[in-house]
């Protein structure tokens, strides 16, 4: 009971930690606007995407499956669709 206490506590403390390690990227957009992509999951098998200026904001994209999803945005003046 001790051990299965034990790896429930670990597991649970690495899949909540944010880890540098976990930054793959990142690529610039139009109007001084970037793109950070880093690994996400327990398995590291997803990607999370975050819009950036790199000073005054961050907003999550989303998150996808690397094997075969993506996300596609589109920015046009203030507004951002994706």
């Amino acid at each position: 009971m001790k051990n299965a206490l034990f790896i429930l506590i670990l597991l649970t403390s690495v899949a909540c930690t944010k880890n540098k390690s976990r930054y793959m990227y990142t690529f610039k957009r139009q109007n001084n606007l970037y793109i950070e992509v880093y690994r996400a999951g327990l398995l590291g098998n997803l990607e999370t995407e975050y819009l950036t200026d790199s000073v005054t904001f961050r907003v999550q994209l989303g998150t996808y499956d690397d094997e075969s999803g993506f996300i596609y945005c589109k920015i046009k003046g203030d507004t951002i669709k994706y």
